[in-house]
């Protein structure tokens, strides 16, 4: 259930954010916009990727690069023109020492991804929970927010809602009123 919050709040979040490191190779000056800043290295979980970084210009030798796990940043000091393929970016680590890391690596990020998510639980746990008895503005404004869709069903005994959220997870509103919570595992 946590997972699903945080992915939700992740989501709505990221929809605010910057231009995609991982594509910015496609525009024709799209990467420069990262000279002199930091980028994180996030790689979903179970994925067996890394972000490389070489220390020889071009020697993209897998065991002569360092391999960056989710968590890694790098500062961008420059860009390396390619003769094949996507730029470089030309980076510092924390170290100190100064590789080339491919402009074209998917797994990059603009935004420090573990202070992201903490933020968004301290959100999360700051709005509370859905409720039975909420109305439909106060789950809204829950952890929850805006579910990805609306059922709406009108019978004799009134307007029946169901609120959508993905994965499994459902609201349903009597009249308005939040009157059962699904919440699979």
């Amino acid at each position: 259930m946590q997972q699903v919050i945080l992915l939700m709040a992740l989501l709505l979040i990221a929809g605010s954010a910057s231009a995609d490191p991982a594509t910015c190779w496609m525009k024709d000056t799209g990467c420069k916009a990262y000279i002199g800043k930091r980028l994180w290295v996030s790689i979903p979980a179970g994925n067996p990727n890394v972000v490389e970084v070489t220390f020889k210009r071009g020697d993209w030798t897998t065991s002569r690069t360092l391999k960056l796990k989710t968590g890694a940043s790098f500062l961008v000091i420059g860009l390396a023109k390619a003769d094949v393929g996507s730029d470089d970016y030309v980076v510092r680590l924390d170290d100190g020492r100064t590789g080339w890391a491919a402009t074209s690596a998917l797994f990059l990020l603009d935004y420090d991804p573990v202070a992201r998510a903490k933020a968004a639980q301290e959100e999360c746990a700051r709005r509370g929970q859905p409720r039975v008895g909420m109305s439909r503005d106060e789950l809204i404004e829950s952890c929850w927010r805006k579910p990805v869709r609306i059922v709406k069903k009108t019978t004799a005994a009134g307007i029946e809602e169901t609120y959508i959220y993905g994965r499994g997870h459902a609201v349903k509103l009597i009249d308005g009123q939040v009157s059962e919570i699904v919440e699979a595992q």
